[in-house]
Order: C-alpha cells, then sequence, then structure tokens
C-alpha cells in the first residue's frame, strides 16, 4: 500500500477521516503517534521497500506516521500537489535508493 493510498483510504472513510478534522481535538494525531500497530504497519511497508538498519527502519517509520497525519490535518492543495510534495520531499528521505531507480525509469513508492 502506498502513501497515497493511505491518505485515500482514511479520508474516504468517515469515522477516520473525522479523527482529523480540524474542528476537534487531533485524536488522529494522538493515535497515530502513539500506536504501536501504525508504526509496525509504517515499518512493514519501509521495509517492503527494501532492507535496511533496523533503528533506521523504525525512525523513519515514526517519521512517515507524522508526515501522513500532517497531510490529513493540513491537505495539500489538492491531490497532484500532495504527490509532488511527497515524491520530492518524502521519497528520497524513505528511500535514499528510490532516487537512483527514478532516474532508471522505474517507479518510487508514492
Amino acid at each position: 500500500m502506498s502513501i497515497t493510498t493511505t491518505l485515500r483510504m482514511v479520508r474516504d472513510n468517515p469515522a477516520l477521516a473525522a479523527w482529523f478534522t480540524t474542528t476537534r481535538p487531533p485524536i488522529g494525531g494522538e493515535m497515530a503517534g502513539r500506536s504501536e500497530v501504525i508504526a509496525a504497519l509504517a515499518a512493514a511497508f519501509l521495509n517492503s521497500l527494501g532492507p535496511d538498519d533496523p533503528t533506521t527502519v523504525e525512525r523513519r517509520a515514526r517519521w512517515v506516521v507524522r508526515m501522513l497525519t500532517s497531510l490529513l490535518m493540513f491537505p495539500g492543495r489538492d491531490e497532484a500537489d500532495e504527490r509532488a510534495m511527497i515524491a520530492e520531499f518524502v521519497v528520497p528521505i524513505v528511500t535514499p535508493a528510490s532516487a537512483a531507480a527514478r532516474k532508471a525509469g522505474h517507479p518510487g513508492p508514492e
């Protein structure tokens, strides 16, 4: 599952989307930051992109959860804007090898 798919799934589910509205306390952000299950899912996603040091994967997984929470609470202008931000700022950080793969014509983990 990709980052943009995760965003779409949460936004398309009224019960989940309600956790990230700016008119309420940030329940979704608090849950995301404290959930071992969410952290494990993020780490599994990162591991699926290629093996890395477990400490690095754990730290990147926490960062991906923070980034997803941020986009859910403060969305981009549209889906294209979010995709561009993810491609420019997220992909090179969470998967440094992806920059070389993208130059070789392989898609990144958007």
